[in-house]
């Protein structure tokens, strides 16, 4: 009787771990880079599309590199460089996230300024000198 209790221990745990092995590994929350990354990339397609002078000077797939990093006490702020532009992240520790952005080419004097929030672009100037 033991020797069959402990076998049918053995052959629920295997069909446990079985289970468990094909359920695959649970849904992960984005990491702060690819946050980052998905609005600059937003935000660069957003001015393509909106802002037919400044098109030229956005390339496909620009590759991004963080410049800086500011955190303090209920804020913190990004900057990252690539393909002639600065483009600065920035959001308050709330709730709520509303993150803060500013894009500048400076080549050509283009200086965007927006906010997204519940992944809404909203634009809130442009200049172009």
């Amino acid at each position: 009787m033991k020797y069959l209790l402990v076998v049918l221990i053995v052959i629920v745990g295997i069909g446990l771990l079985g289970l468990s092995s094909c359920a695959g590994p649970a849904a992960q929350e984005p990491s702060g880079e690819q946050i980052m990354g998905n609005i600059l990339n937003r935000v660069m397609d957003y001015i393509k599309q909106s802002h037919l002078d400044a098109a030229p000077f956005i390339k496909e797939n620009i590759p991004w590199t963080k410049s800086s990093a500011v955190k303090r006490m209920g804020y913190s702020g990004y900057t990252y460089a690539g393909g002639g532009w600065v483009v600065s992240i920035g959001h308050p520790a709330a709730a709520e996230m509303v993150y803060d952005v500013r894009a500048e080419y400076d080549d050509k004097g283009i200086v965007w300024v927006g906010t997204i929030k519940d992944d809404i672009i909203t634009e809130e100037s442009y200049i172009r000198k």
